[in-house]
């Protein structure tokens, strides 16, 4: 596990840029997701108890 973790780190190193720009990209569009899913599961909730 650590020697894998070094590996990555030194690639991190070599590719500064590309690996933080990867590593923010992924985690922006996973938060929108989560985001969009909650935001629609809150909406059919909120819809049916107002409709209901």
């Amino acid at each position: 596990m650590a020697g894998m973790f070094k590996a990555k780190k030194a690639e991190g190193m070599v590719w500064p840029e590309l690996g933080g720009w990867t590593l923010m990209l992924i985690a922006v569009i996973v938060f929108l997701i989560i985001m969009a899913l909650a935001a629609r599961q809150f909406d059919f909730s909120v819809l049916s108890r107002i409709g209901g």
